[in-house]
């Protein structure tokens, strides 16, 4: 019996059960709370046993014939679709992550192995980012330079391949250029696991939890990028977002006093999303205060829903209409702007957080990134909170709701390994 002590606090490789901090699970319960630490850095100086112990077996650099047949539905079904639509044998994407083995792959994971910890001093056992932006939405990239970035470190890794998902903002055509770039040239990319995938913009009420909607993203995993259904949405959004900013920028300019050029606003990357983030930037860069922002988003009601949104912003209901084929997974939980919390007698934060994820978790939701880097993205949390504590509520969620625990870097600038926006000024 193999007994590793943390803090003073034992896990123990037993028959029946493993305590940590003391608390006591059942063995079947696949991932153990981060309790003070102790289960993070247990997984991070024996991941091979947690992974033996805590995980289904890791199916990582199988032969393509076994995971042919491990998962038939994902090669002959998924692949052989995407096969279709970029005009080649579905053996040329062999790189391509279905939806059963995305299942067994995030089961599969250890936190550390979603982890990078920056650029500098990459953790050694960093294995997958399950969200990266590309210059498609408001990343640096093309999709080619990601996947080179992606290819390697893969190369380099001790034992390949490397997880990635292409998940750029309200868009698909990041999928669309990396599928046929992994199909001409499929030896180039055989130590890397490319999961198709978006992250969808949405408004979100909930039951007055907050004092007005908010802005929150879905990420859908090992989806159809060429969805004829999915494209007429999303263009058709993105038509109605042009439309709505023009009239914004025009109202604006007569309320500020100042000529604006929406051809010049629209260049920012932003406004490539269905948000006000890009008006809000234009107008802070034409030296308007952002109280006057504020205040100008909240005369023109028929424009904005609140202080960050749009009026044509989709809600969940709408992203499940049309999402067919994939995993649905909300992003980055703890980033949810707390601070516009309306709430209850007696409810904390937390509380919030568990009754949004069971909200969207009976609307079809069945993952979410609770291994994101939130302590190298400090501006997105209150200074007051414990970055393990919101880390650890959300892995306490995930298990009561049995949700995949995915995770992501969340890439947006020249490196794979960091989020490094283009603007200091995001959501």
């Amino acid at each position: 019996m193999l007994i590793t002590n943390i803090q003073n606090k034992s896990i123990t490789d037993g028959n029946s059960c493993y305590t940590a901090n003391n608390n006591i699970y059942s063995q079947c319960n696949p991932i153990i709370p981060l309790k003070n630490l102790a289960f993070k850095q247990y997984a991070a100086i024996n991941p091979e046993h947690y992974r033996a112990n805590y995980c289904i077996n890791f199916n990582g650099a199988i032969s393509a014939n076994l995971r042919k047949a491990k998962y038939p539905v994902d090669h002959y079904q998924y692949r052989a679709m995407l096969a279709r639509e970029v005009g080649c044998q579905p053996d040329k994407l062999m790189s391509v992550v279905g939806p059963d083995e995305f299942k067994d792959i995030v089961k599969g994971l250890t936190p550390r192995d979603f982890f990078s910890e920056g650029s500098k001093n990459i953790n050694p056992d960093f294995k997958a980012t399950l969200h990266m932006h590309t210059c498609n939405s408001d990343g640096t990239l093309t999709v080619e330079e990601m996947l080179d970035k992606a290819v390697e470190y893969s190369n380099k890794m001790k034992n390949p391949p490397f997880f990635i998902a292409l998940t750029d903002h309200d868009t698909v055509n990041q999928g669309k250029e990396a599928l046929k770039l992994i199909a001409q040239n499929p030896e180039k990319y055989k130590n890397i696991r490319y999961v198709p995938g978006i992250e969808f913009t949405t408004v979100y009420k909930n039951n007055g939890c907050f004092k007005e909607p908010v802005y929150v993203e879905f990420l859908g995993y090992c989806i159809n990028p060429f969805d004829a259904e999915l494209n007429t949405f999303l263009d058709t959004n993105r038509r109605k977002n042009v439309t709505l900013l023009k009239e914004a920028t025009k109202r604006a300019s007569k309320n500020f006093g100042i000529e604006l050029d929406f051809e010049e606003a629209r260049q920012h990357p932003y406004f490539k999303l269905i948000i006000s983030t890009g008006l809000r930037q234009y107008l802070l860069n034409k030296g308007i205060d952002n109280s006057k922002i504020d205040q100008f988003f909240e005369q023109n009601p028929d424009l904005f829903v609140g202080k960050e949104l749009t009026t044509i912003t989709p809600v969940l209901d709408d992203i499940t209409e049309v999402f067919k084929t994939g995993i649905l997974g909300m992003s980055h939980p703890g980033r949810v702007n707390l601070k516009e919390l309306d709430l209850k007698p007696g409810q904390t934060k937390y509380d919030a957080l568990t009754e949004i994820l069971t909200d969207v978790n009976q609307k079809g939701v069945v993952a979410a990134e609770a291994n994101y880097q939130y302590h190298l993205n400090e501006s997105f949390v209150e200074k007051d909170d414990n970055f393990d504590k919101i880390i650890d509520h959300i892995y306490g969620i995930c298990d009561n709701l049995n949700l995949l625990k995915t995770g992501g870097i969340d890439a947006h600038g020249k490196t794979i390994f960091e989020r490094k926006l283009i603007s200091s000024f995001h959501k």
